[in-house]
């Protein structure tokens, strides 16, 4: 699975990555956050909230969407443990 998203990336725009993230029962936000901050994703009783930050580029945009798919995906969001560790298992 791994292989196949990342052979997406390139070839998806902005707006396949918020429809696949929306059958996932992911709101996409775009929104200017801090520069060091490209994305975060946060789980709620009715879904997740993907925030990207605008101020990248639309590849890197991109890259930040892939990246907190994988952690919906990979269900980091119901594990315990380090976040630093489940960070780096999805990093870009």
């Amino acid at each position: 699975m791994r292989e196949i998203i990342d052979k997406m990336i390139e070839g998806l725009t902005l707006e396949e990555y918020h429809l696949i993230l929306a059958h996932l029962n992911c709101s996409v936000i775009e929104t200017e956050l801090p520069m060091k901050i490209k994305g975060l994703t946060l789980k709620g009783d009715d879904g997740y909230m993907v925030y990207v930050n605008t101020l990248l580029t639309p590849l890197d945009m991109k890259k930040a969407l892939k990246h907190e798919f994988l952690h919906i995906m990979d269900e980091d969001f119901s594990k315990d443990g380090n976040l630093l560790v489940r960070e780096m298992k999805v990093a870009i």
